[in-house]
């Protein structure tokens, strides 16, 4: 039986997710996977406490985050700074691929540890996941068989940075079977609300904040949804944020039909049923939105992969994008056409991937099988 690694990382909750729909996959075909965050498994000091840099930048200083983001987005793949900050993670790395002797190495996050494995007939196949609809060299390093890239295209930036040996595949970033089969009610330990679903409710709107609970200028967007919309519901998902949910418990009390979620599994009903969600564009997110068929607004996007992420969803013209609350008025008006969300439903539709996870998990096991028959001739 065939063993593969899926490395992740702790830096926001995406990876993750990526993680769990191809481990998903792989348990469908009886494969056994191991999940490794190379970071915490190498220096779990350091790995919180760059986390907590992570945390704190994009929060607090995102412009300091997009900043660093666009000097380092066109380095080469072999720069200095890649390997340097490879070492954080290679130990843990380097030692799961020596003990478990895996038939594949799938990468979910941009890491240059795997740069360090001796590339032969008899390795393991390596792949990269690219988790955003944004090229940052980061991602790239000579030793990659196959780079899964979230859409056609990238594949053209994609190839400034790949080996001629790299394959690439436009495959979609994977998500979980309960998004891309929403119609299978799913559980949830936090709340009646959040586990029932949507449940044919009356019409609503999504405002989701990330699996992290983090939104600047929420109380604006509640209150511009809310002027264009106001005989909708409103459902705002504050994700793992606990403070983020009771303030908007206590705000209910002002606005009408407003409600708070928490973090929630059962996310494709909720934006299947939905009317259009205000949203954080991280890349697990908007696959998810493509995948439902849902109309996407971005409002204040981050700048750094968020930001690519959203303008990838105004060129297909499956959302909009508002950077300050006077761009969000002219947007929600826009949307409060019928026939403007539905033309943004089957864009989204359109361009979804909802199979990115069968095709990634398939490739990799042909890829592992034809290696092994070749060591056996």
């Amino acid at each position: 039986m065939p063993k593969i690694l899926l490395l992740t990382a702790s830096f926001g909750d995406g990876h993750k997710q990526v993680a769990r729909a191809l481990q998903e996959q792989f348990l469908h075909r009886q494969v056994e996977t191991v999940v490794l965050d190379g970071f915490r498994g190498s220096n779990p000091h350091l790995a919180k406490f760059n986390e907590w840099i992570y945390e704190s930048t994009t929060r607090y200083l995102p412009f300091a985050y997009g900043l660093s983001y666009r000097l380092t987005q066109s380095l080469t793949p072999t720069h200095w700074l890649w390997r340097v900050l490879g070492w954080m993670s290679s130990r843990a790395i380097l030692e799961a691929v020596e003990q478990l002797k895996p038939d594949a190495v799938v990468q979910l996050f941009p890491d240059h540890s795997l740069e360090h494995i001796a590339v032969s007939p008899s390795g393991p196949v390596l792949s990269v996941v690219l988790t955003d609809y944004s090229i940052h060299s980061r991602w790239f390093h000579p030793n990659v068989d196959v780079y899964f890239l979230p859409h056609p295209s990238l594949e053209r930036p994609a190839r400034v940075f790949t080996e001629s040996r790299a394959k690439t595949m436009a495959a979609g970033i994977p998500v979980r079977d309960s998004i891309r089969l929403s119609g299978i009610t799913q559980e949830t330990s936090s709340g009646s609300e959040a586990s029932s679903g949507p449940q044919r409710r009356l019409p609503y709107c999504l405002i989701s904040t990330g699996g992290r609970g983090v939104f600047s200028g929420l109380r604006q967007a509640i209150s511009a949804v809310r002027r264009h919309f106001p005989d909708r519901s409103i459902y705002v998902m504050c994700g793992r944020n606990t403070k983020m949910q009771q303030a908007v418990h206590k705000l209910a009390e002002e606005v009408p039909r407003l409600h708070a979620l928490p973090f929630v599994e059962n996310m494709g009903e909720w934006l299947r049923d939905a009317d259009f969600a205000v949203m954080k564009s991280g890349g697990v997110t908007v696959t998810e939105c493509l995948v439902s068929g849902c109309p996407v607004v971005v409002f204040a996007p981050q700048a750094g992969q968020e930001a690519d992420n959203a303008a990838f969803l105004e060129r297909i013209g499956a959302g909009y994008v508002a950077r300050e609350i006077r761009e969000l008025d002219d947007v929600l008006e826009r949307l409060a056409a019928d026939n403007v969300r539905a033309a943004m439903s089957a864009t989204a539709l359109q361009n979804a991937r909802p199979a990115a996870a069968e095709r990634v998990v398939e490739y990799i096991l042909q890829q592992v099988s034809e290696r092994s028959e070749r060591q056996v001739d």
